[in-house]
């Protein structure tokens, strides 16, 4: 399963250039979130240990990026998360994979939530606000969205005439990835997430998935029991280990 929702996960949030190297999957978005700039090392490896961590930090270091590794506990070697913290990589964000069975989630319904199936400026603008995202971030993200080849849905919940929070749904198979959910600032603490999220379910509900997920850093309590609140429950924990240059 972790191997699974890696694997979508990786699809559904795109990095600008790739590359596989011995069972890793290197990934770099001109900086731009760890996620989409990051070594996962997923699957079998065989070159030598050190040979590859040496050439994945050249990798990062030629671009200008801090060395960030992508780590649960099936990654490959099973070694590597102690290596890496011998070599003074620091060990930070830890994240609670989350997933929910669609088939116990009640549908809820409102109407001032419009979804639409193509990134829109109206949409980009509001995350981008409400995230705080500066304008060369903006326009990774934006090259990170539209380069998809998985299905994306972006919903945005209406209030007052304008879009008070917004988030990214991501359809692959049976599994729906949540991604982004936020309220802008004014509106937090108001019922609105949940809403918002509800809605998101719904959705993908109707659309016949079978399981959503979503990832939580782990110490954001707050977000950790709105997910409770439906259903979601822990399946594996993933962090990181950086380096910086």
């Amino acid at each position: 399963m972790i191997k699974k929702i890696e694997e979508v996960s990786i699809n559904a949030w795109p990095s600008l250039q790739t590359n596989i190297y011995d069972g890793w999957i290197i990934r770099y978005a001109n900086g731009y979130t760890k996620r989409a700039n990051s070594i996962n090392p997923l699957y079998n490896s065989e070159e030598d240990l050190e040979k590859k961590i040496k050439y994945c930090e050249t990798l990062f270091i030629n671009r200008g990026l801090p060395i960030v590794y992508k780590l649960t506990q099936e990654s490959k070697p099973t070694d590597l998360d102690n290596e890496l913290a011998k070599k003074e990589y620091k060990k930070i964000d830890l994240t609670s994979v989350q997933i929910l069975d669609l088939n116990k989630f009640n549908n809820v319904k409102d109407d001032r939530c419009i979804v639409d199936t193509n990134l829109t400026d109206t949409w980009l603008e509001a995350f981008c606000k409400f995230s705080k995202i500066k304008d060369k971030e903006r326009l990774t993200l934006k090259k990170m969205l539209t380069k998809s080849t998985v299905d994306n849905y972006y919903f945005k919940l209406i209030r007052d005439g304008h879009i008070i929070a917004c988030g990214l749904g991501v359809k692959e198979n049976i599994y729906f990835g949540l991604f982004d959910i936020i309220v802008e600032e004014n509106y937090r603490d108001k019922g609105y997430g949940i809403k918002l999220l509800n809605e998101i379910l719904t959705f993908a509900k109707i659309n016949l998935v079978q399981k959503a997920y979503l990832q939580v850093v782990a110490n954001n309590y707050p977000a950790i029991k709105l997910y409770e609140k439906v259903g979601f429950k822990e399946i594996y924990k993933y962090w990181y280990r950086v380096k910086e240059i």
